[in-house]
């Protein structure tokens, strides 16, 4: 993500035009790239404004910069993920403007972290609106109590309801579209109709439309009082009939079986009209159970019913039963038809319906026949002319005429159905002019009414709004908790004390306490403040990740004068704490990337010392087998709107005299603190060289050594002590007098601090070595002993 990051490309404030700036290089050291840019610039070259770019990289809603983007070793731009922007943390003005705020609430004082100063002020404003929102609820409540009162002339619905009263009853539009209609009961006033008539265009006046509609309407009657119109079609009846299947059925001869006296008997009884009887006999007694004759109520044996049966079947055998099957298959439906539809259209109807009497008495007829036939199957009969094919034909031309009549009869008819339109047509129109004056007030009303519907929606939706917006802000509240206690540690690391500054969590708020005691905000300095902004810098970074994973997460740092005038005061607690989280980061991965600017000379020289240890240190943190990971940097310096290398020269004339620290350490009357960074520093490089060959800048890094110092609490506290910075104080004297403007540089280090650092020296060869250094104090009677009890002062922080 941030492994091929060269620089920033931007436009904006200072910048009339596009700019790049790169900071970091892929040909560092042991073809290592380089992983840090420290960048020394004075007020107003521009730092402010780069820490603003990368911002906008990360943000875009800052508006300061027109644009800015992150491009790579081949200059191309670096696609904008969401990791590559939510991993990008600025440290400058506007961070510390915008993230921490301090208020008086009571006796306590409140400290407001990232957005909660935001949050607490906005939630203060949120209620307040809420409970202004709800009075406007209240008030366009009873507002719209009116509009919703059918009874109320506001009401919308008071004048539709008007208007559909106006259009009801026996002599507006509903009686008199009942008139043209022909209905029993008047047209129904719907939505439909309302609106069909008050959309509708009307050019003609109100008197010009009624003088019309009584001309059509005269007319329109004359022509209904001669009948209605016949709208059923004749449709002849579909009729099927084979004349010469049934009489080839009715011809058919059956031959009589060979048969014994009673089955001669029986066939006698069958041709003679008996055969119904004899087929109600046979399946009579196919009844097993049947033991009495049901007809002559004898007693009846089994072997006679099987005599019976057998005989009955020999008469009417297979042959019978199909041609009786046939038969009855054959018989002809008579033809039924309406004529009522056609009552007026005359003669016509009385022939039709005479012709069908004579088809229905030939299809009698015919069907008589089959049922004789069915009675006596063995006697054929014989073919006569019943003409009936003859009358069909006839009939289907009776029924043609009929239809030839209707129409004929429903021509007069033709002017009588668009007349009929005309005038529901013009009845419309003319109930325009009726409901024209009502509706337009309808329409006033509803427009009114939609108007305070809109207001009521937006207040409703306003109110849901505030109150989705005061539960998020709280639930952002509570979040921000679990910062606070990394905030602390970051404050004690820095002012070497557990109580100098702290926060405690009190509900809902962070309450600032100094040495155990509430502080006033008059009482907080500009200094604090920018150091509780740095310590909450880094717990934001953490973004509510595990500590153990905090830091192995890619990221990009940019970070604006660490340590401005206001904390020169506890510069080197700043710069321990800066140091300590930086070696997290750079150890934890090895694509993150780190861009320090300064405006002080001393300053700089100081984070470049400390980046050749952190270089150090993190090559011992991160093996990568026989390979280490390098941090290597680039020093610039940003001039005319342009960054330039930055003229840096490494020199070593240390040599150490123990007793000088120890007497600058006890006696306070000593002013002549120039030359203790010096001595310090040829003292810790001689012992460090001498007792591991190591130089300073590895004495502390070492993991094997730290681990010697027997106590975890010594290893970590020496671990990240900045104690370098005042050793490296005359280190750069000759470049110092070069390029700062007057001699007073070292003054930014104070008296209190550089004895602190001297305590600390002495103690670190004490906890490594104490026989050592017990030896080269002996000429100062209780040396040791001092240097044991600041010893145990660490142990007791």
């Amino acid at each position: 993500m941030y492994e091929t990051l060269c620089g920033v490309r931007f436009k904006g404030e200072m910048f009339d035009d596009e700019r790049d700036f790169s900071f970091f290089s892929n040909e560092g050291d042991n073809s290592y790239p380089t992983r840090v840019g420290i960048v020394y610039g004075k007020n107003g070259s521009g730092k402010s404004t780069i820490t603003k770019a990368f911002q906008k990289c990360s943000d875009a809603s800052n508006t300061s910069i027109s644009s800015a983007l992150l491009y790579d070793f081949e200059k191309k731009s670096i696609v904008e993920t969401d990791a590559v922007k939510q991993n990008i943390f600025v440290f400058n003005e506007d961070f510390i403007e915008k993230n921490v705020k301090i208020k008086e609430e009571g006796l306590d004082t409140i400290v407001m972290f990232g957005e909660q100063a935001d949050i607490e002020e906005t939630i203060d404003d949120l209620i307040l609106e809420r409970e202004t929102k709800l009075e406007e609820y209240k008030l366009q409540e009873e507002k719209l109590k009116q509009f919703n009162d059918t009874k109320n002339l506001q009401c919308p619905e008071y004048h539709w309801n008007k208007l559909r009263s106006s259009l009801q009853g026996d002599d507006n539009w509903a009686g008199i579209d009942r008139q043209i209609k022909g209905q029993r009961g008047n047209s129904p006033v719907n939505n439909a109709l309302i609106n069909a008539i008050v959309s509708q265009t009307v050019d003609s006046t109100k008197k010009e439309l009624e003088l019309k509609f009584i001309e059509k309407k005269k007319s329109y009657d004359h022509l209904k009082t001669e009948g209605k119109l016949i709208t059923k079609q004749v449709s002849f009846p579909n009729l099927v009939i084979d004349t010469n299947k049934i009489w080839e059925l009715l011809a058919i001869k059956i031959d009589k079986p060979q048969l014994t006296k009673r089955e001669e008997l029986i066939l006698d009884l069958v041709m003679n009209g008996k055969q119904a009887h004899f087929i109600a006999v046979h399946d009579t007694f196919l009844n097993h159970d049947l033991n009495q004759c049901p007809f002559c109520l004898q007693s009846v044996s089994d072997e006679y019913k099987h005599e019976l049966i057998e005989s009955i079947s020999n008469v009417l055998n297979k042959e019978v039963e199909n041609h009786i099957a046939a038969l009855r298959n054959i018989k002809i439906q008579k033809v039924t038809f309406d004529f009522e539809p056609y009552f007026d259209l005359g003669f016509i109807v009385e022939e039709c319906k005479n012709t069908l009497q004579q088809v229905n008495e030939v299809i009698d007829q015919y069907n008589e026949l089959i049922d004789k036939k069915i009675e006596n199957t063995y006697t054929p009969i014989v073919k006569q002319n019943f003409a009936l094919d003859e009358l069909l034909i006839l009939l289907k031309e009776k029924f043609q005429s009929l239809e030839n009549s209707r129409e004929d009869y429903n021509k007069k008819f033709d002017e009588v159905e668009p007349l009929k339109l005309e005038l529901i047509k013009l009845n419309k129109q003319i109930a325009y002019y009726f409901v024209s004056s009502i509706y337009q007030d309808y329409l006033k009303q509803k427009e009114l009414k939609g108007i305070e519907d809109k207001k009521m929606k937006d207040i409703l939706e306003e109110g849901k709004l505030i109150n989705s917006r005061l539960k998020e802000l709280q639930e952002r509240q509570k979040s921000i908790k679990i910062a606070v206690d990394y905030i602390n540690q970051g404050l004690k690391y820095i002012f070497f004390s557990n109580n100098r500054l702290t926060i405690e969590t009190h509900e809902d708020h962070y309450v600032l306490f100094s040495r155990n005691r509430p502080v006033k905000p008059y009482d907080i300095s500009c200094g604090e403040r920018n150091i509780l902004a740095l310590c909450y810098f880094f717990t934001q970074i953490m973004n509510n990740e595990k500590e153990k994973n905090m830091y192995k997460k890619e990221s990009l740092i940019v970070i604006d004068d660490p340590v401005s005038s206001f904390d020169l005061e506890n510069k080197v607690g700043i710069l321990s704490y800066l140091k300590s989280q930086l070696l997290k980061i750079l150890s934890g991965n090895k694509s993150s990337r780190v861009l320090l600017f300064s405006h002080d000379l001393a300053t700089m020289y100081d984070l470049i010392k400390q980046f050749e240890e952190i270089k150090e240190g993190v090559k011992i943190k991160n093996k990568e087998g026989k390979k280490s990971i390098s941090t290597n940097f680039l020093i610039f310096e940003l001039e005319n709107f342009d960054i330039k290398p930055f003229s840096y020269r490494k020199r070593n004339e240390y040599t150490s005299l123990i007793e000088t620290i120890y007497d600058f350490c006890v006696d306070t009357s000593q002013q002549n603190d120039i030359a203790i960074g010096n001595i310090m520093r040829r003292v810790l490089e001689a012992f460090a060289t001498f007792e591991y060959k190591k130089g300073i800048e590895a004495i502390s890094c070492d993991t094997e050594i730290l681990s010697s110092m027997g106590n975890p609490i010594y290893s970590q506290y020496f671990e990240n002590l900045m104690y370098r910075l005042i050793l490296n104080g005359e280190s750069h004297f000759e470049e110092r007098l070069k390029s700062l403007p007057d001699l007073n540089f070292y003054a930014t280090v104070s008296l209190d601090e550089k004895r602190r650092t001297a305590r600390d020296v002495l103690c670190l060869i004490n906890v490594l070595n104490r026989k050592h250094l017990k030896a080269h104090l002996t000429k100062r009677s209780r040396g040791i002993d001092d240097v044991d009890m600041w010893c145990q002062s660490i142990l007791e922080q």
